[in-house]
């Protein structure tokens, strides 16, 4: 899934296209076999729960300030943007 995101950068079309292409292939939360399913206990039996809800929440941050860029609204209000704020 990864490579296959990466791959995506390499594709001949608009940055905002790229985005929504990076949006779609970062769509783990919901469905069966979701991020939030076994990863999750996983992360617990591992003892790194914390470290899965601080990674999941900023996941879930970046993927809502592509999908507001990818809108057009200007205004970011989740924090930690400044991974996307230059696209």
């Amino acid at each position: 899934m990864f490579n296959s995101a990466l791959n995506i950068f390499e594709l001949d079309v608009s940055n905002q296209e790229k985005t929504k292409w990076i949006l779609a292939k970062s769509q783990v939360f919901g469905g069966m076999g979701s991020w939030n399913d076994s990863p999750g206990y996983k992360a617990y039996k591992l003892g790194i729960k914390k470290e899965y809800e601080k990674v999941t929440e900023e996941l879930f941050n970046q993927q809502f300030i592509l999908q507001k860029k990818i809108n057009g609204e200007k205004k970011i209000s989740r924090r930690r943007s400044q991974l996307v704020e230059s696209i």
